[in-house]
């Protein structure tokens, strides 16, 4: 589609560009290799993150433990 519109004549020429670059980047293996991972990550992050909702003590007392004492990277 954004190859069709790179070769579309009745479009200016700096969106015909702007089309073949934008065509280029989505096609790219560092663009869907990107894609792929932030997939892995919001499939984890959905997992956690009803975890995390539910508010028991010793959660809280977890999570506010990591706030005061942050570990050395």
């Amino acid at each position: 589609m954004l190859s069709a519109a790179a070769d579309d004549l009745h479009r200016d020429s700096k969106t015909r560009i702007k089309m073949k670059g934008l065509a280029k980047h989505l096609a790219s293996v560092q663009f869907v290799s990107d894609i792929g991972l932030m997939y892995d990550v919001l499939q984890e992050l959905s997992s956690l993150s009803p975890k995390l909702q539910k508010r028991t003590k010793r959660k809280i007392c977890v999570l506010e433990t990591f706030i005061e004492n942050p570990s050395e990277p």
